[in-house]
């Protein structure tokens, strides 16, 4: 489960971490915050996924609807700066890392500074912290988990380790050396046997070092706290610093160890960096994995818009969502995978709009697409003297058909295309529901139920009640929450009063909480009052 919460932003001085899932529906009034919580998800993915942690730019989103031009704009607008601080924030969980970022700029600004990035790994309770504005990195534990951790921190220390065998190869050699010297008195042979002497003081000097590190390490490393000034913003560049600062700085502290004890500050900061240098794979793998998540973290926003009715789709225009998602689809070749065209087909057939679907794609600029409404039988084709199968220009459809055929086209594009690969993709819509009538919003539930069995997330905010109860009666009918069945769904409630919670099912796919007033109740309300 992925989860949000944030601070002074748009409708919320503050909101409560939400958890969603697979399969995620907004509800709530007109005007709750619903738009907020999407808007929030889609700024601070798109700023992880930028090449520059120390700014944050509300005017570079994918979608001209989620925009906010100035920083004004997105601060809400009860926040008494003086007193709760200018300043706005995010908390981010994916998978098993949490994000915080932390924002603030002048009113009119487009661009904000980052006072804050943070990341902590879950699993491990280690978090990484960097201050762009200081130029300034923090890597720290001091959690009971890694007190815990016996194991860890009684490891002997590498460096020293090879440096013990490396010197008792030497000390071998130079054994074997003397041995061939027959003239004791010679200044070879002095030189040698000083040597010896040395590399023997050495060893001796690295196993007690060694002993001692093991049974003192332990209490040494009650906490991890490891800081360092950056010159680096790029995300990946910043890591590949980080590691190679604490690594040199570490060699400096190593060798001079070895020529004296270190008490105090020093020794603390000694025995931190040698627990770095020690778990350097771990650390280097999670900022490895950290950008591999960012990476392959991709979310496409699907605005509530009228489309413009044309029979030639321009694919040039941008604006125009029809005219992408079936340029898209052609320019794919997806019109030759079998499995591709049959989601399409079989989603067409289900939502009564056609048979099947065809695309000419002319002279690479514009797009003709087509509904094959119904193929005739021989009968009806000697009946009716039809040779070919009826056809529909899809800009002659209603428009309720329209923004289906776009919303399928657009999820079958992400399902098949070759470029998806391990991506963890969030499709984001607004109002899927817009001008459909019951029976087909409940049928958009069983298309996104079969969605997400592709690996595909939906987010949707929605005002159809039959589209919610419809998750109930799949969670009661394939039993999603019996053990060890997973439920995909989760409902997320925002009231008028800035309130957000979890609906939660049961068993039987009743819900846990109520809704407030004037969704679920509404119907019964009216019922009531007719009688």
């Amino acid at each position: 489960m992925n989860s949000l919460e944030f601070n002074h932003f748009r409708k919320f001085q503050h909101f409560s971490r939400i958890e969603f899932g697979n399969i995620s529906f907004l509800v709530g009034a007109n005007n709750s915050g619903k738009s907020t919580f999407v808007k929030a998800l889609v700024l601070i993915e798109e700023f992880l996924k930028s090449d520059n942690w120390s700014t944050f730019n509300f005017n570079n989103s994918q979608s001209e609807n989620v925009n906010f031009i100035t920083y004004s704009r997105a601060l809400n607008k009860n926040t008494d700066t003086k007193i709760q601080g200018n300043y706005i924030d995010f908390k981010y969980q994916i998978k098993q890392y949490e994000f915080y970022l932390k924002i603030t700029s002048n009113p009119n600004n487009t661009i904000a500074d980052v006072l804050e990035i943070s990341l902590i790994d879950l699993r491990e309770n280690f978090k990484f912290s960097f201050f762009p504005k200081q130029k300034y990195f923090v890597i720290e534990n001091n959690s009971q988990y890694f007190k815990d951790q016996r194991i860890r921190r009684t490891d002997p220390d590498l460096k020293q380790l090879e440096l013990l065998e490396q010197s008792k190869l030497e000390l071998t050699k130079l054994r074997e050396a003397i041995s061939t010297v027959k003239d004791t008195l010679s200044s070879e042979y002095v030189e040698l046997i000083d040597e010896s002497n040395k590399l023997s003081a050495q060893i001796s000097f690295l196993n007690k070092s060694l002993h001692s590190s093991i049974r003192g390490n332990q209490k040494e490393l009650e906490s991890l706290l490891l800081t360092c000034d950056t010159t680096k913003t790029n995300p990946g560049e910043l890591f590949e610093e980080i590691v190679t600062t604490f690594l040199s700085r570490y060699d400096v502290r190593f060798a001079e160890s070895q020529k004296k004890k270190f008490t105090g500050k020093k020794s603390e900061e000694f025995s931190n960096l040698r627990y770095f240098y020690q778990n350097r794979r771990y650390f280097e793998s999670v900022f490895t994995n950290v950008l591999d998540v960012i990476a392959n973290k991709t979310s496409i926003y699907l605005p509530a818009v009228a489309q413009k009715q044309y029979a030639l789709l321009p694919a040039r225009d941008k604006s125009n969502q029809l005219a992408q998602a079936i340029f898209n689809y052609a320019i794919a070749n997806l019109d030759s995978n079998e499995n591709c065209v049959a989601f399409i087909n079989t989603q067409l057939r289900k939502f009564e709009i056609g048979q099947a679907l065809e695309i000419i794609v002319v002279e690479g600029d514009y797009c003709l697409a087509e509904i094959v409404q119904f193929t005739p039988t021989n009968n009806q084709a000697k009946a009716n003297k039809l040779k070919e199968p009826a056809k529909i220009l899809i800009s002659d459809l209603g428009m309720g058909s329209i923004q289906l055929v776009k919303l399928i086209l657009q999820l079958a594009v992400l399902i098949f295309s070759p470029k998806k690969n391990d991506k963890e993709i969030t499709v984001i819509i607004e109002e899927p529901e817009m001008n459909l009538h019951p029976k087909l919003q409940s049928l958009l539930c069983d298309l996104f139920y079969e969605v997400s069995e592709y690996g595909i997330q939906i987010i949707a905010e929605t005002h159809s009640e039959y589209l919610v109860r419809k998750t109930q009666l799949i969670v009661k009918q394939h039993e999603l929450k019996i053990e060890p069945n997973l439920n995909p769904f989760s409902v997320i409630y925002f009231n008028n009063d800035n309130k957000v919670w979890n609906m939660e099912y049961r068993e039987d796919g009743k819900f846990k909480n109520e809704f407030g007033s004037g969704f679920f109740d509404e119907t019964r309300n009216i019922v009531k009052q007719m009688l």
